[in-house]
């Protein structure tokens, strides 16, 4: 989990404190395996919780790293003399929805912390 967060390259700390909510999800699923030691449909909570604990790992293990190579091939796109701010709006746009997506997984993160052991 430690070289999953903390990598050889330099990173802000916002980057850290994403990587990290996202990375104690992953550690939750694959490492400690909690949908094999917990069950998790007695309850509507329980549901809902496992539903979220789910999107935040296929979120974190595949859709955030694409959105992410999805942006550096629009950045190709870009030209490189006579920019213009239009020229980053679908950029920006996703950079935004990963913000976003990544400010409301960590909150989750944070606000269920407590439920998040096996």
């Amino acid at each position: 989990m430690m070289k999953a967060i903390f990598t050889k390259d330099y990173q802000d700390l916002d980057t850290i404190t994403v990587n990290f909510c996202l990375e104690s999800i992953v550690e939750y699923v694959d490492r400690e395996k909690c949908f094999e030691h917990i069950l998790w449909d007695d309850t509507d909570e329980r549901i809902q919780q496992a539903a979220m604990i789910k999107e935040i790992y296929e979120y974190a293990t595949k859709w955030r790293d694409l959105r992410g190579k999805e942006i550096n091939l629009l950045w190709a796109d870009v030209p490189l003399k006579n920019t213009r701010l239009d020229d980053y709006a679908v950029i920006e746009i996703k950079e935004k929805e990963i913000e976003d997506l990544d400010t409301k997984y960590c909150n989750w993160v944070i606000s269920n912390r407590k439920h998040l052991w096996t």
